[in-house]
Formats: structure tokens, sequence, C-alpha cells
């Protein structure tokens, strides 16, 4: 009698559980690793490492991997290309600026005569950069840089430029070319001089006819290059600038000894080739069954969804133009919207549990926006969507099939009018989202549905300031799983997402408490420059980690030996520090590196004794 009493209780407990499960808040804060090109490549295709931010004023910045951004139909010749690109996008003015650089394998020397030939694909999109604005990519001789090729910065209108990354607004390095929207392929060639103080001579070409190598007389610069005894050894790309709101898609950076193989299929000499062949950046697959989750985020093939482009950022929602204070974490999730329709993304998630559809109980969901740039119009949608099983229930943003841009709730396709549409025009900034529904008990009754722009987090909403009211019908399942959808015939347009959050309560999405705590964890898996540096005999590297995970912090030589371990185990998110004392080895460059499975960041540093 006493066992089956014990088993009774257990199995009491464990229903209890259950049924607690489905009252946890439910919370998305987009808290995942920014899309960066540091750690990116290996010791193939002429390099010989990845690419590192470069510490000369460099910053980590937002980039994204893609095959659908690069107008390839419209380039003016056909040059070899893969389908994948690398997408910079600048928000910001100046503190926006990424600059990254590879090693080559080897060192191109400088030997007299010899021509070395840089190429590379750009796509311009609208609007225009302007003024300061820079993009490049560059030849270093260790950290001297030798020449830029692209469009460097100090000018008063937007022209192509070769030589300085900063050539001001005339001069040698400057073409009389504009700059024009859509893809381009730029060309540079360099002579050798022989040693480290002759002039190399150089020029630059704008899509010049990749059959036939072109005349220096057709050139748009011609100028005189200086290139160190050593020659060159390192390639950088960097974009930033005084302009926001910027886009520009990268492809191919080649580096070669002939023009014929910088267009080449198959070179058949020395060449360095970066074409940006990595994974995709997509929700499909991100987080795991927690914070009122069951598992990741998937593509929703079902609901004619397409794997699409989307990047984790910590510097684009501007959570300060906010209404009110709301608790958030530093990362939010960015969408890119470069094609009608094509770029239609759909993906779902499980919840732990089902939220039943039980009498009287009220649900919240709210989630906040950003919108940038031009504002959505016409079948352009976005919304988070509630579902049941394969059964959508309500979609809380904008719908499709509205004639003008308004915030919507209910169906996913409200059209023009109608119970779900409101009035209220959608702006530029930053809003907070908000909508309750409460349940009736059955599949079948109305259930009450209100939604709410920018209401006081700290007083629950009345009903009556609600600028959507309708009757939703859930199924007596209930709810089970959350949707993140944006699409439509919209171009250019970028929208920032984080927090969505569910909740039994309006306290609930509005105060950090019910949420996991996310007080003195760091935004990102970051490594920063070591102090000092130079160093003798020993100095401190300092470490950032997002969430608990298997570190390895290592120093190498230039032979890329791992002379020292300083950090191989799990570690507790959080910022670490760790010593490498060099006193047994001699003077010289030595690199260090962090590793986990979310990837690698390297750096160089300088013992000097």
């Amino acid at each position: 009698m006493r066992m089956k009493t014990v088993c009774t209780i257990a199995l009491l407990l464990l229903l209890m559980t259950s049924l607690a499960l489905s009252q946890t808040p439910v919370r998305e804060a987009f808290s995942y690793p920014h899309t960066t090109l540091a750690g990116l490549g290996t010791a193939t295709s002429g390099f010989g490492g990845p690419w590192v931010k470069n510490e000369d004023n460099g910053i980590e910045g937002l980039v994204t991997i893609a095959n659908s951004r690069f107008s390839y139909g419209d380039l003016s010749w056909t040059v070899p290309h893969d389908t994948f690109h690398v997408q910079w996008t600048k928000s910001i003015a100046w503190s926006d600026h990424n600059r990254y650089k590879r090693p080559l394998a080897a060192a191109w020397p400088n030997s007299a005569g010899k021509k070395y030939w840089l190429a590379y694909l750009i796509d311009l999109k609208e609007p225009l950069p302007v003024a300061n604005t820079y993009f490049m990519v560059k030849l270093y001789s260790s950290a001297t840089e030798i020449l830029a090729l692209g469009k460097g910065g100090g000018a008063t209108t937007p022209v192509w430029t070769c030589g300085s990354g900063w050539p001001g607004a005339s001069g040698d390095d400057v073409s009389t070319v504009a700059l024009t929207a859509g893809p381009k392929w730029l060309v540079m060639s360099i002579t050798m001089s022989g040693n480290g103080t002759d002039a190399c001579r150089t020029y630059m070409w704008v899509d010049p006819n990749p059959a036939t190598e072109p005349d220096t007389s057709t050139a748009i610069v011609k100028r005189n290059s200086t290139v160190p005894a050593a020659g060159i050894d390192n390639i950088a790309l960097e974009f930033g600038g005084d302009g926001p709101n910027v886009r520009i898609v990268f492809d191919e950076i080649t580096l070669a000894n002939s023009f014929a193989d910088l267009s080449a299929a198959t070179p058949v000499g020395s060449i360095a080739r970066e074409s940006f062949t990595y994974k995709l950046t997509t929700l499909n697959g991100v987080g795991t069954a927690t914070d009122g989750y069951g598992g990741p985020w998937a593509t929703d093939p079902g609901d004619n969804g397409v794997d699409g482009l989307v990047a984790f950022s910590g510097t684009r929602f501007s959570y300060a133009d906010l209404s009110w204070t709301l608790p958030y974490d530093t990362t939010h999730l960015q969408v890119l919207k470069s094609n009608a329709w094509s770029d239609h993304n759909r993906y779902k998630r499980p919840l732990a549990a089902a939220w039943p559809n039980t009498a009287g109980k009220k649900y919240w969901l709210s989630y906040m926006i950003d919108v940038k740039d031009s504002i959505p119009v016409g079948n352009t949608y976005f919304m988070v969507k509630l579902y049941s099983s394969t059964t959508e229930i309500l979609a809380l943003g904008k719908g499709g099939g509205a004639t003008t841009p308004v915030w919507t709730c209910g169906s996913g396709w409200p059209g023009a009018s109608g119970d779900d549409v409101s009035t209220v025009p959608i702006t530029a900034g930053p809003k907070w989202l908000v909508m309750s529904i409460s349940m009736s008990g059955t599949g079948t009754d109305a259930c009450r549905t209100y939604m709410w722009v920018d209401p006081n987090p700290a007083t629950q909403p009345d009903t009556s300031t609600a600028i959507v009211k309708r009757n939703s019908t859930v199924p007596a399942a209930g709810i089970d799983n959350m949707a993140l959808e944006f699409g439509g015939d919209g171009i250019n347009g970028r929208l920032i997402f984080d927090e969505i959050r569910m909740a039994t309560s309006y306290a609930g999405l509005s105060t950090a408490t019910s949420v996991p705590s996310t007080e003195n964890i760091p935004a990102e898996f970051g490594l920063d420059q070591n102090y000092p540096n130079p160093f003798n005999p020993s100095t401190t590297i300092s470490y950032s980690l997002d969430q608990t995970k298997q570190v390895r912090l290592s120093v190498y030589n230039l032979l890329g030996q791992e002379i020292a371990v300083l950090a191989d185990g799990v570690q507790t998110a959080g910022v670490h520090t760790a010593t490498f004392q060099a006193s047994g080895f001699s003077s010289g460059m030595y690199f260090y590196r962090l590793h986990s499975a979310q990837g690698s960041i390297t750096k160089k540093m300088m013992l000097t004794k």
C-alpha cells in the first residue's frame, strides 16, 4: 500500500511538471554568434591561413555569405565564379568599418620584370556609396600597405580609385570613372621593379574583356607604386567610412601572375583565389530545446518556405530609440531582402509542450522589430506566427496583400482591409509589437485577440486602446509551434528582429525576472589583442565566451607549430584571461588561436627581447 502511495505521488509530480512546462515563458533572444569573416578559410587556394581581423583600426563587423545576391547575369563579360559570395551591409557611419587580412601561402617576390594581376567581382546596390565611404581589396607586405583597388576615402564624388586607401579627391590614384550600381569586374596590374625603391608601374581597368589582356592605354588609373623588396605576402578586404545604409557584394578575389589566369576556370600559373564558398547564414538548425522550446528552428517547406539569408548582429538595433525600456541582450537577427519573392524565408520552431486551449486562459506574444531604410510596401510581409501543428493560428506584424504599409494581426495574408488590418502606418525605427489571445476552451468558439504597438511595459494595456480587435479560432489541442516569416514583393529592405516572447501574463513579456538572465554574459565569442604587445617576456590574452563550451587557446610559431596550450577544456560563459610566458622562446612573430565548435579566431603578437 505504501509503495502504491509513493508511485501515485511520483506520477502526480510528473504530471505537475509536464503541466508547469507549458507555463514556462518562451524566449528567443537571437543570442548567437555574429557573422564575420574572421576565422573563415584555411591554408588553401594560395593562402597561408584564414581571414583575421586587421588591428589597423579594424573592428569585427557584420558580413553574410549568400548565393543569391550577386547579379552575375548582368556582368559585361562572362567571368568564372561559383554561386557563393560575401555581402557587406553598412548601417552606421564610421563605426561599421571592417578590416580583414589573410596571409598568402608564400610571398610573391619583387622580381624585376615580374607582372602580377589582382581582380575581383563587386556588385554595388542602391543607394550608391558616396564621399568617404570606402571599399577595397588591398595588397600588403607584412604591415606595409602597397596598393588598394576599389574606392578609396576622401573623394568628393564616388569614382573608382587604385593606389592609396585614402587617395583624397584627386591625383594619379583617382580615376574620372564614376561608380554605378550593378556588378563590375575590377582589374589591376603591377610590374615589379626588382627592389624596394624604384617605381613599379600600376594600371587599373573596370570590366575589361577577359578574353584579351587589356592595353595600358585604356587603363583608367596609371600610377607608380613602391613595393618592398620582400614582395607581397598578405591580401586585405576593407569597407567602411561615413556612409550609412550601403550594401556591397564581393566575389572572386584573385591574385595571379598572368591576366589569362584571372579569367581562366583552370589557371596554369601561380594563383591565390577567394571565392567565399562558405555556408550560408540561416536560421535553419539554430537553437536548442531550451527557453521554452522543444528544438531548433527549421525551414518550413510545407508552407512554401525557402532557406534564406539572415545575420546575427550586436550593433544594428536602435534600442535607445524604443519608446520604453525593455529587457534584452545585445544580439539580434537581421534580415536582408534584396530580391522580390525569391527571398521569402519561413522558419518554424516547436514549443517544449503545447499551450492548451483552456477556457479563460490568456496568452501573450511580443517581439521587437526595427524597420530600416525603405519602408516595406505592397505585398512585403514579416511576422511572428503561432501554429497548432500545421494549422496557422495568428500572425503578428505586417501581413501581405495590403496596399499601404500598416500593422496587422490575424491572417498572414489579410489583404487591404478587415478586422486583421489596423489603420496605424508602419514607420522606420524600433517598435515593440504585443498581442494577447483569450482561450475559449474549444476548437470552434471564438478566442478574442488584440494587438498593440509600443504599449507601456509597466502597465497591462487596455483592450480599448488595441489597434486590432478580432476573433480567432484555436484548435482544441492548443499552440505547439512558433514561426518567423519574411518575404513578398519588396526589394532592398532591411528588418531587425529581437526578443520573441510568449508568456501567460503581460508582465512575463516585459520583466527581466521572467527570462534567463544575460547580465555580464558577452554577446559574442571573441578574442582580444594581447597586452602588452610587443611583449617581453610575458603577455596577457583575454577572450569572451557567450555560452559555456569546450575551448582551446593555443600559441603557434611562424611554421604553424603549436608551441603552447594556454587553455583546453569546458569553460563557462564570460570573460577569461590567460598568460603566455615566453622566456624560453626567441624574438619574433607568434600567433595565438581561440578554437571551439563555434569556430576559430586567430591573432598575431610580437615577442621582442
